[in-house]
């Protein structure tokens, strides 16, 4: 299970068609995550690109309500220093529910 679709690779699903040993040794994906799950690994990546690659941000539905939710996660004392991932998203998940679907 993956949490949230990454645009590097966007296509990726089709290798098995090639068929052959590839088919056959390919492993199932499941993904993106539904729910407030998803919508974290893709603030997640929204905040990677921002402070690594702000040139190549996003764009489409994910990209839109990232950019509205990242500065309202980035001012919520101790995300950024959160020591754990699961720490950083417990205290997004409020500004995460408030975003809605």
């Amino acid at each position: 299970m993956y949490a949230a679709a990454d645009p590097l690779w966007q296509g990726i699903e089709w290798v098995p068609s090639v068929g052959g040993a590839i088919a056959e040794r390919w492993a199932h994906r499941e993904g993106p995550a539904p729910g407030p799950l998803g919508v974290f690994g893709a603030l997640l990546m929204h905040l990677w690109t921002l402070r690594h690659a702000p040139e190549r941000e996003g764009s489409g539905y994910a990209a839109t309500v990232c950019s509205k939710l990242a500065p309202r996660c980035l001012d919520v004392p101790g995300f950024v220093g959160a020591e754990t991932v699961e720490n950083a998203y417990r205290l997004a998940l409020p500004r995460i529910a408030e975003a809605g679907p």
